[in-house]
């Protein structure tokens, strides 16, 4: 057998490249093979495969391609590539023929009604992807929850789905599914560019699941690695179906004029890693895509700085069912339980033993020792060489300038330990990745939930169930998990349940704040704007008893040193909230002007079976009324 490399056309451009896989690698035999003048002196091979094409086969880089053959195959140190073939031709002169920008009209206009939402069949009993095909059950709700939400609306909309369960196929039958192109995907970092972009080109798995038609060509796919300076630089954006993108190319630095323009070549907007968002290179790319359709797609749709990630929820596969349904391996705890002094070597050692005994078992698994910063990496890795120096252990971090060599290393499993900071970048797919040592303790549930994730995929027969090893008397441990951490606990259902709880909170709060209307003039000379998603209250609260509430008229009982700032109310139940500030000399000078200020946030509900108006407040003024 042989392999003929995938034909691929390439076009440069001043901020990026433009591919398109026109055909994919082949398996072929060979039936015959002779010789053909490449000119008056010199002949080269040419091979007849079986799949009816004629192939010349050379180290030249001058051959061009005679009539009657197929292609002009160039061989250095045994690695083949297309130096020319017939395929390209034809697609270049098509693109010349009739424009670059129609020519990308006319791909898409080929997956008009061809993706089928076939749901994925499987046994009772069977974990994992099905040999049937079929989207899975997150992927055909999430498809069918945008067509939805596309059909109403053009506000931002948040897609959750834990890791593993398909958000990237998703993401590609939606351009295939739905007349949304020319798309724009913007991820955070360049690996999970050239990961996403790869997907883009080939439409990843959709054929091989059976909802895409072999014959569908795959889509036009720019990838922007420099950031645009000028007008011309946008024209890439054109000529594609997609555009692949990272937020450090296209956010906060653009001007605003030149991003509105790039904003307006687009008819979709895909954020990846949502829980990126509130972040500001993030809002100032959504504020510019303002009316454009936006889809954010996220594990994990909350955030360690406890930022609001905006966006309706418009479908949530919680972790829970994830399990429930085979797409994540059984998660299995091993603490350990020493002093700070102790942790790291206790650490290591169990998670190596755990691995030895898994490697024993002829799984095909490999180990990922969390830290947190890249000084107590280089520490841990010592310790990491020492006891399991035979397992060949690599250090990555975001400064190393071999990264990508070890990576490699760690792929072709030439290593079988990989010490990082962080999770080796968002979007990472390495389902191998069953063992996973925590030296430092997560503060975050959204970065707890990516990392375990990374742990629970289903991928292939040699890979079993995953381990965490944790120490469980790090006193650090935030309060959000430490039933996560404790020695009796479930580490299955806890995740689950709080994942789930955690996710359901979240589309609550959005709700919340979307059926919200401000009361007040928002007033733009204002020098302070205030937004309802970035309130955080800390409460006391007064209850009264009641027999009728009138809320909107709330500013009656405010006291005359009170000056209201904004002030909102909820449609959907009797609850109005609103900012209000107080100003007072200080004590340690006369000087005019000089003056404290104080903010509260004030939340008044009403308790309709019980009769209740409840205020609740951010201080305890005493200028109030006490119940």
């Amino acid at each position: 057998m042989f392999t003929l490399p995938a034909i691929v056309f390439e076009e440069r451009y001043s901020i990026g490249v433009v591919r398109h896989q026109i055909r994919p690698a082949l398996q072929v035999s060979l039936v015959t093979e002779t010789s053909i003048n490449v000119s008056a002196r010199i002949k080269q091979p040419l091979r007849r495969f079986d799949n009816g094409e004629r192939v010349i086969v050379t180290s030249r880089k001058d051959v061009q391609l005679p009539d009657g053959v197929d292609g002009v195959l160039f061989e250095d140190n045994g690695k083949f590539s297309w130096a020319c073939h017939r395929l390209l031709d034809e697609f270049q002169s098509r693109r010349s023929m009739v424009g670059q920008t129609n020519h990308s009209r006319e791909i898409a206009a080929c997956w008009s009604g061809t993706l089928r939402f076939l749901a994925e069949q499987r046994e009772p009993v069977q974990t994992g992807p099905s040999a049937n095909g079929g989207l899975r059950p997150p992927q055909l709700g999430a498809l069918h929850a945008i067509g939805a939400h596309w059909s109403l609306e053009r506000t931002p909309a948040t897609i959750v789905m834990p890791t593993g369960t398909g958000k990237t196929e998703t993401m590609l039958a939606t351009l295939a599914a739905y007349d949304r192109e020319p798309i724009l995907v913007v991820v955070p970092w360049d690996a999970l560019r050239e990961q996403t972009a790869s997907k883009f080109i080939t439409f990843g798995l959709l054929r091989a699941i059976g909802v895409l038609p072999m014959d569908v060509p795959n889509p036009i796919v720019g990838i922007m690695k420099k950031r645009p300076k000028t007008q011309a630089d946008l024209l890439m954006f054109e000529h594609c179906n997609v555009v692949v993108a990272t937020i450090g190319s296209i956010g906060a630095g653009l001007p605003a004029a030149l991003l509105e323009d790039l904003a307006s070549r687009f008819k979709a907007l895909i954020l990846d890693e949502a829980h990126h968002v509130p972040a500001t290179s993030w809002t100032h790319l959504k504020d510019a895509f303002r009316g454009v359709p936006t889809l954010q797609f996220t594990a994990t749709p909350f955030r360690r700085d406890t930022q609001l990630v905006d966006g309706k929820v418009i479908f949530n596969y919680p972790l829970g069912a994830a399990q429930r349904d085979g797409y994540f391996k059984p998660i299995h705890f091993e603490p350990v339980q020493v002093g700070p002094l102790e942790a790291d070597r206790a650490i290591a050692e169990a998670a190596v033993r755990q691995l030895r005994n898994d490697l024993d078992e002829g799984l095909d698994h490999l180990l990922m020792a969390r830290c947190s910063s890249i000084a107590r990496a280089a520490i841990v890795a010592e310790i990491y060489q020492s006891i399991a120096g035979d397992l060949s252990p690599v250090l990555i971090h975001s400064e190393s300038d071999e990264a990508q060599v070890r990576l490699a290393a760690l792929k072709n499993r030439e290593a079988k330990i990989v010490i990082c900071v962080g999770m080796l970048g968002e979007g990472f797919d390495l389902p191998q990745l069953k063992v996973a040592a925590v030296h430092d303790m997560h503060r975050s549930l959204a970065i707890l939930l990516q990392f375990v994730g990374r742990f629970t995929r289903v991928a292939g027969e040699r890979v079993g169930d995953a381990t965490v090893v944790a120490n469980i008397g790090d006193k650090s441990v935030s309060d959000a998990l430490e039933r996560l951490y404790s020695e009796d606990a479930d580490w299955n259902f806890i995740l689950s349940e709080m994942s789930s709880a955690a996710a359901r909170d979240h589309a609550e709060l959005v709700a919340f704040l979307h059926t919200s209307r401000r009361l007040d003039d928002d007033d733009p000379s204002d020098s302070i704007v205030l937004s309802p998603h970035l309130l955080k209250p800390k409460f006391s609260t007064a209850v009264y008893r009641a027999t009728a509430f009138t809320g909107e008229r709330f500013h009656s009982g405010l006291p005359a040193n009170l000056k209201l700032q904004a002030v909102w109310q909820h449609e959907q139940s009797p609850t109005v909230y609103f900012v209000t500030r107080a100003e007072s000399r200080v004590r340690w000078t006369n000087t005019k002007g000089v003056l404290d200020c104080e903010w509260a946030l004030f939340v008044l509900h009403h308790d309709v079976e019980r009769g209740l108006p409840q205020p609740i407040m951010t201080r305890c003024s005493p200028s109030l009324p006490k119940p």
